[in-house]
């Protein structure tokens, strides 16, 4: 009986494929980067003035507005200096991350945290030992 009234269930969905991609914009047009510091600030750059410092307790209420108003895909850029404990690097990029979760935890406007390999001087960073 059950598998005859399967294929009977099946429904199927139109879906409507555009046939070429439009245009893209630069979806990050002043990056927001963060610099965690082994004192217990961080440098934020929003690229926008002149860089500060802010305490790591107020980094949320700091930056949570500038992120807010990137209306496409909203990444935050993230660096450290070599003596940060891990610990520290993980409270930081998961204060960002959280920036896009609701009062449950769910993603509702994901922020996404990519780690800046490189250093001001554009040559890559060496390892701690």
């Amino acid at each position: 009986i059950f598998l005859v009234a399967v294929p009977i269930m099946n429904r199927h969905i139109p879906i409507e494929v555009p046939r070429e991609a439009p245009p893209t914009v630069s979806s990050i047009s002043t990056p927001i980067i963060l610099f965690g510091k082994a004192d217990g600030t961080v440098e934020l750059d929003d690229g926008t003035s002149a860089k500060r410092s802010v305490n790591r307790i107020d980094l949320a209420r700091t930056v949570r507005p500038m992120v807010d108003a990137i209306k496409a895909e909203r990444v935050v850029f993230v660096d450290f200096e070599n003596s940060l404990r891990n610990e520290d690097v993980i409270s930081i990029m998961d204060t960002v991350k959280g920036m896009g979760k609701d009062a449950a935890g769910h993603d509702v406007n994901p922020v996404r945290v990519a780690v800046k390999t490189t250093g001001r001087s554009g040559q890559p960073q060496q390892p701690p030992p």
